[in-house]
């Protein structure tokens, strides 16, 4: 059961949240887009982070039968919320001293890009833990 919890938290963060933030910054739907923008990210990381806590406090409860694809989920996980903490600080601190310099917005177009590459990995690699229990 709590492997479904720890699912379904990381699914709607990731599924549902954050392209909620990534299609406010990109087609800038409505006037004040950026304070939504910067409401989902947030969500997302904090969401993230309770899924990356729970995954962890409950991954003793495994069967043998997942031990290789838990280990593999566990650390590109970690990384995971390693990236989006950095893309947080690099957002929300590096952005008042670097604003409208084109090196940060570069920068934080490539550390999404990463979260996304990840976010793929973890999803394919969560579901095949899942299937093998």
């Amino acid at each position: 059961m709590e492997f479904y919890v720890h699912g379904s938290v990381m699914a709607f963060a990731l599924l549902v949240v954050f392209p909620i933030g990534i299609v406010m910054s990109i087609f800038k739907p409505i006037k004040n887009w950026y304070k939504y923008h910067k409401l989902a990210m947030l969500t997302t990381a904090s969401l993230i982070f309770l899924g990356v806590i729970y995954g962890l406090y409950h991954k003793d409860n495994l069967p043998e039968s997942t031990n290789e694809i838990s280990v593999y989920h566990s650390g590109v996980g970690i990384a995971l919320l390693i990236l989006i903490l950095l893309q947080l600080w690099w957002a929300i601190v590096m952005r008042r001293y670097l604003k409208g310099n084109k090196w940060w917005l570069i920068t934080h177009r490539i550390f999404a890009t990463l979260i996304t590459i990840f976010i793929i990995l973890q999803i394919y690699l969560g579901t095949k833990a899942l299937k093998s229990l």
